[in-house]
């Protein structure tokens, strides 16, 4: 039966998803590489990203290049121990928190 947990329980999100978020919202591209393993695939807008170059390219340009932020809304498992995990996020650029 898959559970439910609000992201505010620090338990609701793995390790290396909580460094991803946070170096995303930094806006720190370092950081942000150092979550992905070398040979690492970024699927976005049905777009592959294969690799650290390729990463390191999509990330400046699409995510610290227009300044994304992430807002975790909710973490979804099928078990305790799943590697399989549905993140709720609000995915917003810093024009749209000035229109808030």
């Amino acid at each position: 039966m898959p559970t439910f947990r609000h992201p505010s329980d620090v338990r609701a999100l793995p390790r290396p998803v909580a460094a991803y978020v946070a170096a995303t919202n930094a806006f720190d591209l370092d950081r942000l590489l150092a979550t992905f393993a070398d040979d690492a695939l970024v699927n976005d807008q049905l777009r592959d990203y294969w690799g650290k170059t390729a990463i390191r390219e999509w990330a400046e340009r699409d995510i610290i290049g227009e300044r994304l932020t992430i807002n975790v809304v909710g973490v979804m498992s099928t078990t305790e121990t799943s590697s399989s995990l549905q993140i709720s996020t609000a995915i917003l650029t810093s024009e749209d928190c000035q229109n808030r």
